[in-house]
């Protein structure tokens, strides 16, 4: 995860009602998105449960060269984006 704050694992089964989707939510202070991750799979199914913006940071499969090191600084910067999840599970996707 990106920025000043970094919390504890998630709750127990998924995001639904979990610690991490409550920590993100209540950290979200102001910035567009509640979180970025490596693709729309992830980006959607988090999008859906949360109601809250996700960003793909690297497309539809997590391949492409969407997001550059630099745009996700100006992003940081530009209050548009917090947190990111590199990798790890998703809950069964």
């Amino acid at each position: 995860m990106a920025g000043a704050e970094r919390g504890g694992g998630g709750g127990g089964g998924g995001w639904g009602g979990g610690g991490l989707m409550s920590y993100l939510k209540a950290k979200k202070a102001g910035y567009y998105y509640l979180l970025g991750v490596t693709n729309a799979k992830q980006s959607s199914s988090l999008a859906l449960e949360s109601g809250e913006p996700v960003l793909a940071m690297a497309g539809f499969m997590g391949t492409d060269p969407a997001l550059t090191p630099q745009k996700l600084a100006e992003m940081v910067a530009g209050k548009q984006i917090r947190f990111i999840l590199l990798s790890g599970s998703m809950g069964g996707n």
